[in-house]
């Protein structure tokens, strides 16, 4: 009986753990940015944005392998502006000043919960992207 050899090249069969990584990172990345700007549009005039300050502040990342985030200033300055749990709604300020606040990052969490296209669509593109 003749021996069949398959031989199989490519992205897919080098490095696939880390390319696995790199085009989650990748995603990841991409959805904080997405989610960034999800943010970024609720803040308008008359709806927590005064000066701009808060809306130029919030930025989308990816800081290590597998974790992304969507802050209020802590990558730019080192801390979240000061202001903006009262903004967001998660001050103990709300209460005793009668302002419910915004939840644009709750917005945007429970949104990014409901598993919408846009994140598969994140997905999809950087794997395609790293292991074409």
């Amino acid at each position: 009986m003749p021996k069949a050899t398959v031989h199989m090249d490519g992205p897919l069969f080098t490095d696939a753990p880390k390319k696995l990584i790199e085009a989650a990172n990748r995603g990841l990345k991409d959805i904080a940015v997405h989610a960034q700007g999800r943010v970024r549009e609720q803040l308008t005039d008359g709806h927590g944005r005064i000066t701009g300050t808060l809306q130029r502040n919030v930025l989308g990342y990816q800081y290590k392998d597998l974790h992304a985030m969507v802050d209020a200033g802590e990558k730019l300055l080192g801390t979240n502006l000061i202001y903006s749990w009262w903004v967001e709604g998660v001050s103990t300020l709300n209460k005793k000043r009668d302002f419910e606040g915004y939840f644009m990052f709750r917005n945007v969490s429970d949104w990014l919960k409901k598993g919408p296209k846009e994140v598969d669509d994140y997905f999809r593109r950087a794997l395609l992207e790293v292991f074409s």
